[in-house]
C-alpha cells in the first residue's frame, strides 16, 4: 500500500547564513551607511529594526532574497505586525514556521480524499507541527 508524508521542516543552520549575508549586504549598502537598522535571529524569531518604514520594507526585500538563494522558501516566515519604537524607528518580529498548521493539514487530507476514493488520509500531530499522511489504496 504506497503512502507518503507531507513534513515541513526548515533548516535553521541556512536561515543564520541568509541572515549573515544579509547584514553583510546591509553593511555594504549605501541606503544603509549611517543606519542604526540590524537584524538578528534567536530560536526560530527573527527581528528587524530599522530606522523607518522604508528601511524595513526594503530588509523585508533582503531577506526574501537571501532566504531564496538559499533555498528557502519566502512562506516559511510569518512577519508579526509593526511595532513602533523611539522616535521613526520601527521594530518587527518574524516567526518561522515549522511544521504544517492543523488546519492546513486538515485542507490537504480533505482535498486528497475528494480527489481520490481510494485515498485515506489523516493528520496527526508530531513535535514539528502537524503531519499530513496519505495512503492510497489499490483496487483490483
Amino acid at each position: 500500500m504506497p503512502s507518503f508524508d507531507i513534513v515541513s521542516k526548515v533548516d535553521l543552520a541556512e536561515v543564520d547564513n541568509a541572515v549573515a549575508n544579509m547584514t553583510r549586504e546591509m553593511s555594504q549598502r549605501y541606503d544603509f551607511k549611517n543606519s542604526q537598522s540590524r537584524v538578528e535571529r534567536s530560536g526560530s524569531e527573527i527581528t528587524l529594526k530599522a530606522d523607518d518604514e522604508l528601511k524595513l520594507k526594503q530588509m523585508h526585500e533582503l531577506l526574501q532574497g537571501h532566504l531564496a538563494r538559499r533555498k528557502i522558501d519566502a512562506g516559511v516566515i510569518d512577519y508579526k505586525p509593526l511595532e513602533k519604537a523611539a522616535g521613526q524607528a520601527v521594530r518587527q518580529k518574524a516567526l518561522i514556521r515549522q511544521g504544517i498548521d492543523r488546519e492546513l493539514a486538515k485542507r490537504w487530507s480533505k482535498r486528497s480524499r475528494t480527489r481520490s476514493s481510494r485515498c485515506k488520509s489523516r493528520c496527526r500531530a508530531t513535535s514539528s507541527g502537524f503531519r499530513a499522511r496519505s495512503v492510497m489504496t489499490y483496487r483490483r
